[in-house]
């Protein structure tokens, strides 16, 4: 399964046991990979490279939050209107 898109995308196989952990861009998770809470994994293969502080992972929490919103406030809102002579 890829995770995120382009050049920040990472490669996680199904059956992962991870807890809340993070896999750097371009990293493959092979199958059966134990990844720790709370670590930081990188490379190919994926290896635990560092724990990651409480801050951190606050931040990227508070991140995710605001970019839920922000997708359930672009779908609620209506498309702009098409310019003259475009279709839709």
């Amino acid at each position: 399964m890829a995770v995120g898109t382009g050049t920040a995308a990472a490669v996680v196989a199904v059956g992962l046991k991870a807890g809340a952990a993070w896999v750097a861009a371009g990293a493959v998770v092979t199958p059966g990979a134990k990844i720790g809470s709370g670590m930081l994994a990188v490379g190919v293969p994926a290896r635990e490279s560092r724990k990651l502080l409480p801050e951190e992972i606050e931040l990227q929490r508070a991140r995710t939050l605001r970019y839920v919103e922000t997708a359930r406030s672009h779908a609620r809102t209506p498309p702009p209107c098409q310019p003259s002579g475009s279709s839709a």
